[in-house]
């Protein structure tokens, strides 16, 4: 049980990443904050996803 809580998260973690690296290979620092959101957003919706997954098949 407490690994599966530390990898569930690991598509948000993934968009705080990478949301910053394409705000600044865009040149486009102003927005940076916007696409951090944006990836965790993304990430948070990945990692619903596979959790529901998961929880479906064992059932």
């Amino acid at each position: 049980m407490k690994k599966n809580k530390k990898h569930s998260c690991k598509f948000m973690t993934l968009g705080m990443c990478w949301g910053p690296a394409i705000a600044v290979g865009m040149n486009q620092i102003s927005t940076m904050y916007l696409f951090i959101i944006i990836g965790m957003i993304i990430g948070l919706f990945l990692d619903y996803l596979i959790y529901y997954k998961n929880k479906k098949s064992k059932m």
